[in-house]
């Protein structure tokens, strides 16, 4: 899922553009996610505990993403792939499929939701993945005419 309203204003213009030139339809789809509690502040190493969700970069501490970036590297080591310039989650990655790996990582245990830089063909967007799927509330398919698309 897409994640924030001005990151993905662009990806989802250039969607629909996509999807209208190709003949066919876009149907965005509009997710309430239940987070828990909001969190004042970016969350550090000291506050996973306390969330359910988790947003890099913008709402993370470096202590964080620090820890995240380097048991990243870890994984990618692990699997044989290349780490040079690897900063995920402060930069997107190009081995998100396994995002998985780093949510069993027993400091992550808590959080349900986690939100992370993407690059896409229109420049770096933000998807959110959700791993309970009980946190879902709704899903509602949206009407272009209520999106404001940037071109």
């Amino acid at each position: 899922m897409m994640y924030g309203v001005q990151v993905s204003r662009k990806l989802m213009g250039a969607l629909l553009l996509e999807a209208e030139s190709s003949g066919d339809t876009f149907v965005p789809v509009h997710g309430l996610i239940d987070i828990g509690e909001p969190f004042n502040g970016k969350v550090g190493l000291e506050d996973v505990s306390k969330v359910r969700f988790l947003c890099f970069p913008d709402r993370a501490k470096a202590d964080l993403m620090d820890y995240v970036n380097e048991a990243w590297v870890g994984i990618l080591n692990h699997y044989g792939l290349p780490t040079d310039g690897e900063q995920f989650p402060r930069k997107p990655t190009q081995h998100l499929y396994l995002l998985d790996e780093l949510m069993r990582l027993p400091e992550l245990a808590g959080v349900s939701t986690i939100a992370y830089p993407v690059e896409t063909r229109v420049g770096i967007s933000r998807l959110v993945t959700v791993y309970d799927y009980d946190a879902i509330v709704s899903l509602k398919p949206m009407a272009v005419d209520d999106i404001r698309l940037a071109y």
